[in-house]
């Protein structure tokens, strides 16, 4: 099972893409025998995203690097 959570980013830069202000987050919970965390953080026009996991019940290491790569990236 996969359980969900959407909700804005505050902190995000815009999209490198489109220049959307509008970044949300996406929590993932893979519910299986690891309980591996991700985290996508996606633009709401263009659909441009990164993805961040880790192999811990760690949301927060995710989302950082997470975060990390999408204010990293260029057009």
């Amino acid at each position: 099972m996969i359980l969900d959570f959407e909700e804005r980013v505050a902190g995000a830069k815009p999209c490198p893409f489109c220049g959307c202000k509008t970044i949300k987050t996406d929590k993932k919970k893979w519910i299986e025998e690891n309980h591996v965390r991700g985290v996508k953080i996606t633009c709401d026009e263009c659909y441009a995203n990164v993805f961040s996991y880790s192999d811990t019940d760690d949301y927060y290491t995710s989302f950082h690097k997470a975060m990390e790569k999408w204010n990293g990236r260029t057009s």
